[in-house]
Formats: C-alpha cells, structure tokens, sequence
C-alpha cells in the first residue's frame, strides 16, 4: 500500500518540482540573466510566475494521481486542498531560486573610473576604484502607495538619485574652509571662496547612485497624520542619508527591472544636473558588505525548502488509504 502511493504519487511530485524548478530557472537565466532582455518586471519573474506555474504539472499529471486517494474527510473538495498545498510546496523553492539566481548569475565588472562603465559589456555588478557621490546634487522622489485587502495600509517611498563622477569632480578643501557647491539656475556649478567665484558646467554623469528608503503606515488614520508621520519619516531618511560614508562602498548592484527602478528614474528627473538617456541604463544601489557574501543564506534555503515541501506531501499522501480499483483501473501494473 505505501509502496503504491510512494511510486505513484510522493515520488512523481518530487520529480515534477525538480523539473519545474530546474527548468523555470534554466529558462529565466537564458532569458533575462544571460540575454539582459527586460520585457518582463522582476516582481513577475520571480514572484507572480512561480506562484502560478507550479498549478499547470499539478492539474495535468499530479491531479488524477491524487485522486486514486481514498478521503473520509467532509471537506468539499479535498484533492483541490492537496494540490493547493503542493503549489506551494513547488513555489517556495522555485521562488528562492530566482531570488537566488539575481545575485549567484550576475557578473562583476572593475573599472578604474566611473566615465568607463558604458566602454564596457553591462553587467550586474561594479567596482569603481575612483568615484565621487554627489550628493549634493541629488535628485529626490517621495511616492505613496495604498496596498492591502481593504486598502488599509499607505506604503511610503523615498527615492535618492545621486550622480557618480570621477573622483577628481569632488569638492576640494581650501584651507580649513570647503569649498561650496551650489547649482545656478542654467544646471551650472558655483564654487564659491571668499569673494572668488568660479563657474563651471557640470557634465552629465555616466552612472548613478540610487537608494530607495521605505516605511509602511495606517492609512485609516487622519491626513493631518499621514503628513505629520510623512515629515518623520523624511527627516529621519534625511539623517540616515547624510550619515551614510559612500567612501566605504564594497561595490554597486545594477537595479532590477522592477518598481523600484521606476522610483530611481523619477528621481533622477529631478537631479540639479543635465541627465543623459544614455546613463539610466547605469542605475546602480550601493553594497557595503562584502561581494562573497551577496548571495546569503539563500543556495541553503533552496534544498531547504524543497525538503519541508516534500516531507509536507509524503505525510499527505501515506495519511489516508489508497482506492484498489481506480489503481487496478489506471495503473493495472501497480498491482501485486
């Protein structure tokens, strides 16, 4: 008896979820990782797909194999309560895999200065050994989101957009005084020391430097509230931000083709330098831990999941009896 429902059922959904997730992400490295082709958001090829792809194995093959399970169970429908399970016994690894393969597939790129980065093939990842944030030309994007079942929550969104120089374009000290920078209103840079003055253009960078800073608030509270935690929470990322040392940058992650990457670009449209098209292709988020470590615990969680997924469904499937006849009627050679 167990032997039948190990051979006929456990054993195939364990050869089905390796299929899918091996082949799902053969498939998403050949076509987005290797190919760099953007047609599809990030939030749909590693998340939205995998959901639902595991239903299409499961209805067409593991289906009537279920089914040769005998239920004493009153729930309406429970082979769909078994194939519910098993979607996501099959997308929890499948999702971690895609997380996992953004970071273990991408390459890594050193260049000597930040003007070389369009010189070369693009890649996933940079190491700039001379740069310069500029941070005081910046550009900024504050977005919210309403999100929930009942649109309960009001996600807020800070985007930063920093242009990347040289790091000779970086600001020199006189003295024990800084020079300042601030911008004229033709996009120009004024340095200004004592009653010297000097003008200069600022070119339009090559790469950027963008950050994306959230926080999750009621949105049943008042307006008058939603602004007030609004400015809290600005302030709060203002600190951080100015805080942050971008001298100890380990290295730069090209942003994913998602949500985010919409926020960087509506806050590059507001930098106090001129942008050029050419340089969205180069949105990079700062890393500061070290590039061995990019890939975290996620390898492990892949064959970690895997196996709660298939302990979950052996225990499923060896629980109730095995119907004889519809084996006897679909599988006659299962039979002793």
């Amino acid at each position: 008896m167990i032997r039948q429902k190990l051979s006929l059922i456990f054993v195939p959904f364990l050869l089905t979820s390796l299929g899918v997730v091996v082949g799902y992400t053969l498939l998403h490295w050949a076509l987005v990782g290797y190919l760099d082709r953007h047609a599809i958001k990030e939030e749909y090829t590693n998340i939205w797909i995998p959901l639902v792809l595991p239903w299409i194995p499961l209805f067409i093959w593991l289906r009537p194999r279920v089914k040769l399970l005998r239920f004493n169970s009153r729930a309406r429908n429970p082979v769909f309560g078994y194939l519910f399970i098993g979607s996501f016994a099959m997308a929890a690894p499948l999702v971690v895999a895609q997380v996992y393969l953004k970071t273990a597939a991408g390459k890594l790129t050193t260049l000597s200065q930040p003007d070389f980065i369009s010189q070369q093939p693009p890649t996933k990842f940079y190491t700039i050994s001379n740069y310069y944030i500029d941070t005081a030309n910046r550009g900024t994007a504050c977005i919210s989101k309403v999100s929930g079942r009942y649109n309960n929550y009001l996600g807020l969104y800070i985007y930063m957009a920093c242009p990347i120089y040289d790091e000779s374009m970086e600001p020199k000290k006189i003295g024990a005084d800084s020079v300042n920078i601030q911008p004229d209103t033709a996009g120009s840079i004024v340095l200004g020391y004592g009653t010297v003055v000097f003008r200069f253009d600022r070119p339009s960078p090559k790469a950027w430097c963008c950050l994306q800073y959230y926080k999750e608030i009621s949105n049943r509270i008042s307006q008058p509230r939603k602004n007030e935690k609004f400015h809290q929470f600005y302030d709060q990322t203002m600190d951080e931000f100015h805080q942050m040392n971008f001298r100890s940058i380990v290295y730069l992650e090209k942003a994913g083709y998602d949500n985010r990457l919409d926020g960087f670009k509506k806050a590059i449209m507001k930098a106090r330098v001129q942008v050029n098209d050419s340089s969205l292709n180069y949105i990079l988020e700062p890393k500061f831990n070290a590039y061995a470590d990019r890939n975290g615990q996620k390898l492990p969680w892949i064959f970690g999941s895997f196996a709660i997924g298939a302990a979950i469904w052996l225990i499923m499937v060896v629980i109730p009896p095995i119907d004889e006849d519809k084996v006897k009627a679909l599988f006659p050679h299962e039979i002793a």
